[in-house]
Parts: C-alpha cells; sequence; structure tokens
C-alpha cells in the first residue's frame, strides 16, 4: 500500500465520520449533527459535500502535517539559539521551544 494511500485518523475524526454518515442516511439532522460535534451547521454541510467528493479522507482536516504559517523559520530559530548560547547564564533556564517562542523578552 503506498504512503498516499494510508489515513491517520483520531478519536474526533472517527466521531466526526460516524455522525456524518448518520446524517447521510438520514438518521440525524445536521443541527443535532452540529450539536454533537459541536461545530455549526454550516460545517456540518461543509463536511458531508467533502464526504461525497472525497470519500473518507475529506474527514480530515485539510492542513494536517503541514508546518503553520505562523512559525519562525529555521533561519530564524538558529539565530534564537545562537544568540541564547552568547548571552550564557541569561536564558539558561529557557528551553529551545521557549525561545523560538519568544517567552523570554527582556
Amino acid at each position: 500500500m503506498a504512503k498516499e494511500d494510508m489515513l491517520m485518523v483520531n478519536t474526533r475524526d472517527l466521531k466526526k465520520l460516524h455522525v456524518m454518515k448518520k446524517v447521510e442516511e438520514g438518521a440525524l439532522k445536521q443541527r443535532e449533527a452540529a450539536e454533537l460535534l459541536r461545530i455549526s451547521e454550516r460545517q456540518v454541510r461543509r463536511i458531508v459535500k467533502r464526504l461525497k467528493e472525497e470519500g473518507v479522507a475529506g474527514i480530515a482536516h485539510k492542513l494536517r502535517g503541514r508546518e503553520s504559517g505562523r512559525s519562525y523559520s529555521a533561519e530564524m530559530k538558529a539565530r534564537v539559539k545562537v544568540i541564547a548560547e552568547f548571552s550564557g547564564m541569561q536564558y539558561s533556564s529557557h528551553t529551545d521551544s521557549g525561545l523560538d517562542s519568544g517567552t523570554c523578552q527582556q
């Protein structure tokens, strides 16, 4: 089986799939599905449409596995680490991720 054929599914996605199948069958109303999943009715309609178009893969969030658009570049992270190393004890209590997220501001 090729890697593209595999789909990683978490518990929330399994619940969403089950509920959306009930909506498709007519056993559950969109409003009820929205309440169960704590999402809007509009989102329920969008997910049902994606399920019809893409199958089970339509349940997964489209940005899953991608890096956030708000993250710092690798170059910036490296520069922060170098600065922290040269500044010595001042940032010794911070982890790399703490330095990356800007939690140690002066």
